[in-house]
């Protein structure tokens, strides 16, 4: 579990003032926030005194892997995206970082894809004599079928024009 910042410190300062004894500290921390269970436990307190002793902090090491973007490169890549320019090659060679780069950030933080949604189904201003044309034709043949089946009577018939 992660301790806020101000818990670790509490923690800390009853440590030291109750003769370095972990226990104690638990102790005077619980009747303090009248709590039955702690913010952890004695050992989980020895490895924060030992941090804190180590480092003079509580906090966590930076953690190993790949950097990431920061706020600022973001910032940059929105205000160029909007000034009205498309290519994101564009966009990367403005910003100074790779093509990758800036389609993650577009993606991922800003939320914009490269494609617009276009509605296929619109109706344009001939489209609803066309379709009623469709509609009469389509009518039409099927009431000029030259062969059809029907039940007639529980049998089947075969009626031709």
């Amino acid at each position: 579990m992660v301790l806020p910042g101000k818990v670790r410190g509490e923690l800390i300062k009853l440590y030291y003032q109750n003769g370095m004894n972990a226990a104690e500290a638990l102790r005077v921390y619980h009747r303090n926030h009248r709590q039955r269970r702690g913010p952890g436990t004695l050992q989980a307190l020895r490895d924060l005194v030992r941090k804190f002793e180590d480092t003079g902090c509580t906090c966590n090491k930076p953690r190993s892997g790949r950097p990431t973007v920061s706020e600022d490169v973001v910032m940059e890549v929105h205000h160029t995206v909007t000034a009205g320019h498309r290519n994101r090659k564009r966009h990367s060679a403005r910003v100074g970082y790779s093509n990758s780069t800036v389609r993650k950030l577009l993606r991922s933080v800003l939320h914009m894809f490269p494609y617009r949604f276009k509605r296929a189904q619109m109706l344009e201003p001939g489209d609803p004599q066309q379709r009623l044309d469709f509609a009469n034709e389509f009518c039409y043949d099927m009431m000029r079928i030259t062969t059809g089946h029907f039940a007639y009577y529980g049998r089947t018939r075969r009626i031709s024009p």
